[in-house]
């Protein structure tokens, strides 16, 4: 086994491991402080948006809502199920995609080159939460958390994952201008 499909087994292997990149957004001309309490928007979804999830969407939705409230909790927010300052709905979908990695190893007796390829195919989940401030109804923040679905295998995988995605993101709020 050449050096290289090795690395591509190791990656393989380690995607379960793999970060999750975070990005965010938000109207700079809010005053985030004014925000102590937060709720959740009621949902509908699509056919094929709940085709699409693996897990239960109602399921997917109530651990979703426990990481959320355990990282506003941290950050000194609170749940009211009554006017909320802010107001959360998110939106997650999950893709298909391809790495392709070639290398070349030489040349034959026709000294063509030799190349190598190797494609790892694998699942990328994303998973966005809007903030809306519910007085005026305008959005003021969005995280956008995006990585692997490799090891998610069970409802406490998909916790765990969903914990660690949403720490992360609720970790950049309030904003820092």
């Amino acid at each position: 086994m050449s050096i290289k499909r090795l690395f591509v087994c190791g990656l393989a292997l380690l995607a379960g491991c793999a970060p999750i990149a975070v990005q965010t957004d938000y109207d700079p001309d809010v005053d985030f402080s004014s925000y102590q309490t937060y709720g959740f928007l009621p949902r509908s979804m699509s056919e094929q948006e709940r085709a699409s999830y693996r897990f239960s969407p109602e399921l997917f939705e109530k651990k979703l809502h426990k990481s959320v409230r355990a990282a506003l909790a941290e950050r000194g927010l609170q749940y009211a199920s009554n006017n909320p300052d802010l107001l959360i709905t998110f939106h997650a979908n999950v893709r298909h995609r391809q790495d392709v990695y070639d290398a070349q190893h030489g040349y034959n007796s026709w000294k063509s080159a030799v190349v190598d390829v190797d494609v790892h195919e694998y699942r990328e989940g994303t998973l966005v939460l809007d903030f809306i401030d519910r007085r005026t109804n305008d959005l003021v923040w969005r995280g956008i958390g995006t990585g692997t679905t490799e090891g998610i295998d069970s409802p406490e995988d998909l916790q765990k994952r969903l914990d660690k995605a949403v720490s992360k993101m609720v970790s950049k709020y309030p904003p820092k201008p």
